[in-house]
């Protein structure tokens, strides 16, 4: 009979096992079958068909393979793809690919390759989603400063662009961090800022569902345990709405039932822990810390009922899982809970001590890396006051510079303008001045007989005379025939033309209605005129000398005096009117 029991026994494992080997082997064929129909799109489509086959067949391969390699050659084609087409696709792509390098191990590969990415990408989900998995990449490699650093500006970043999303991954990173590093009144802070920012936002249910489930287990080992159990009813709610959206998604309902043998366990209420880890069983938990979890929490519960054995063998499996996955608070919690069962089973010192002084080393090293937290938060909040100042610093300067370019080009435009304006004055004034040559140049033909002078008494031929006399002074002047004296007096003027001063003086008031000097000052000023006019090669500078300017102070201020333009500005207008 026991024969036949045996045989029968072995019967059904060798069916178990066959059947086991058919549903990998079905499920195998299906997945490759999937590949190679993503692969045909990829290879006979274009456009948004073709794009879509290969976001789906990167997440797929990233979804089943831990190869760094095959992940990175998937991403980098999916992504080129993307690119090429102009599409924001690739942002999925890359965190598809953090994400299966961080479920990999490979999450010093995430820290080094995802901060310049993610600074490329916008503000979005994906973006905030990439965020996560960085922060728990440090988390895992016990970067706890910089996961604080980094948690800390992501929520900012999503205050300012309001995404519920990056402040509820943020938030629950922090809080996590916070609980591992011994400061449970900040998680739990975190934890209800989470929960209160998710209520009524599906989008962000499974934060939601997180952070009650982490904020049931602090609350559990602060011994406040009639407050952790008031959140359940709330929490099952947010676990019926996940369910409702998938029915066979077991993984909120096993954690819901998971959390609450850990509160039993922490109440002592051993029976009903074990309680719910069968019905957290039932749901089927998939990855491995789930089960290394429940294994925790048998040992725990065996312990507790005085099967030492059976409890410590347990809790050692769940801690080379925590080990393997570094789950600093899990770690902690099997050491107690195995030095708990130590001490009840009568264990000897010598196995009790090392596990003692393991604690301690654990909790030593989290203290410090509380104490580097609180530091690199300290030097996190001096670096964000003196980021803002160099902001508000760079911003006024920004102002001040722009508004320096704004003067200066008012500046230069009125200065073109006020130029403009001056040319075309200067050259109305040419104009005029040419205009008087003309007029005089014919004047200087009329015959004498019809010269008319008002209120003059004299006779025709003293008339003649004062003109004859004027015409030898001007001529004189203009360096005709007669030796220009070196003093331009009356008495030498006079002496030179062989008449007397007062005679010299009659004269040309009577005919130019100016004074002697009045005379002599035009005639110099008009013969300067010409000579700018006529001779290019000659200076300014010479010019003046040659028409009896000693100073050239003097002959500009003369100058502008007599036809409102500067000499330099009447030659110009000169040279430019001949080229015309």
């Amino acid at each position: 009979m026991k024969r036949k029991g045996y045989s029968a026994l072995i019967r059904v494992t060798l069916a178990f096992f066959v059947c086991l080997s058919v549903g990998q082997a079905y499920a195998q064929t299906s997945y490759q079958k999937e590949l190679d129909s993503l692969r045909q799109v990829i290879r006979t489509h274009d456009g948004k068909e073709r794009l879509a086959a290969w976001e789906r067949l990167q997440l797929r391969v990233s979804q089943r393979t831990a190869n760094p390699d095959t992940l990175r050659a998937y991403y980098e084609q999916a992504s080129s793809e993307a690119r090429r087409q102009g599409s924001d696709a690739w942002t999925r792509m890359f965190v598809y690919y953090i994400e299966a390098l961080g479920n990999a191990g490979q999450d010093s590969v995430v820290i080094r390759i995802a901060p310049s990415v993610l600074e490329e990408m916008p503000t979005d989900v994906s973006y905030f989603r990439g965020e996560s998995s960085l922060l728990y990449s440090y988390y895992r490699l016990r970067m706890f400063a910089t996961m604080m650093q980094e948690a800390k500006r992501t929520y900012e970043v999503a205050t300012r662009v309001n995404s519920a999303q990056g402040i509820c991954s943020s938030l629950v990173a922090m809080g996590v961090l916070y609980s591992t590093l011994h400061r449970p009144e900040d998680a739990i802070d975190c934890f209800r800022k989470c929960i209160a920012q998710a209520q009524g936002s599906p989008a962000v249910r499974h934060y939601q569902f997180f952070a009650y489930e982490q904020l049931c287990m602090v609350l559990s080992k602060l011994k406040r345990i009639d407050e952790a159990k008031s959140y359940f009813p709330r929490w099952e709610k947010v676990v019926e709405g996940m369910e409702g959206v998938d029915p066979n998604y077991h993984y909120p309902r096993f954690h819901f039932y998971n959390t609450q043998a850990y509160v039993y366990i922490a109440a002592k209420e051993f029976d009903k822990a074990e309680e719910a880890v069968n019905l957290a069983e039932k749901m089927g938990p998939a990855d491995e810390l789930s089960k290394a979890s429940l294994t925790s929490f048998r040992g725990m519960i065996a312990a507790a009922h005085g099967r030492y054995a059976a409890g410590i063998q347990g809790l050692d499996e769940a801690y080379r899982v925590a080990v393997k996955h570094g789950q600093e608070i899990a770690k902690e919690d099997i050491l107690k809970a195995k030095l708990q069962a130590l001490a009840g089973w009568g264990a000897h010192n010598d196995q009790i001590y090392p596990l003692f002084e393991q604690i301690e080393a654990l909790n030593d090293s989290l203290r410090q890396s509380n104490i580097d937290g609180m530091i690199d938060d300290l030097n996190a909040r001096y670096k964000v006051d003196e980021l803002k100042h160099g902001k508000q610093l760079a911003q006024l300067h920004a102002v001040i510079a722009i508004s320096g370019c704004s003067f200066l080009l008012i500046f230069v435009v009125l200065l073109v303008l006020y130029n403009r304006k001056i040319r075309n004055k200067n050259h109305a004034l040419y104009r005029r001045i040419k205009e008087i040559d003309s007029l005089r140049e014919r004047h200087a033909n009329i015959d004498m007989e019809n010269l008319e002078i008002p209120n003059m008494a004299e006779t025709a031929e003293e008339v003649t005379a004062d003109v004859r006399l004027v015409q030898q002074l001007e001529s004189l002047l203009l360096g005709g025939e007669r030796q220009l004296p070196d003093s331009l007096t009356a008495e030498s003027l006079a002496a030179a033309l062989q008449s007397n001063r007062t005679s010299l003086r009659q004269a040309v008031k009577a005919v130019t209605g100016k004074t002697l000097n009045d005379y002599i000052r035009d005639i110099q000023l008009d013969n300067a005129r010409r000579k700018l006019e006529m001779d290019e090669n000659l200076t300014i500078e010479a010019i003046a000398s040659e028409c009896g300017f000693s100073s050239m102070t003097t002959f500009y201020r003369l100058f502008k005096e007599k036809y409102n333009i500067l000499p330099t500005q009447y030659r110009r207008m000169a040279q430019k009117d001949k080229r015309a």
